[in-house]
């Protein structure tokens, strides 16, 4: 699996701001497949594109693969890989709360 160094996520953090590291397990145990990535917060340009479309799968891959900051690009391309990690992301992505109060 390939990691980032310390170092790595230092250079990213201060480029980019707030990121986030998913590892995705390998596909057999004990073997040495598994994936990690790196994502930063998608902005309103990003999300202003996945919602341009119809398809949420579509919308999935323009958000992943323009927050997509380290990691295997082409491994995306694995259905569950993708799915896996577009779960992953409603919680990156997930809003806040708030409450309406009359005045």
């Amino acid at each position: 699996m390939n990691r980032p160094t310390e170092n790595q996520i230092a250079t990213l953090k201060k480029k980019h701001g707030e990121i986030f590291g998913i590892e995705v397990e390998e596909t057999e145990p004990g073997s040495a497949d598994g994936l990690y990535f790196i994502f930063k917060r998608p902005d309103r340009k990003v999300l202003s594109a996945a919602s341009s479309v119809d398809d949420e799968l579509q919308a999935a891959e323009i958000v992943l693969k323009n927050t997509l900051v380290f990691g295997d690009a082409s491994a995306l391309e694995d259905i569950a890989v993708f799915q896996t990690i577009a779960e992953q992301f409603k919680e990156i992505n997930k809003p806040r709360v708030s409450q309406l109060k009359k005045l």
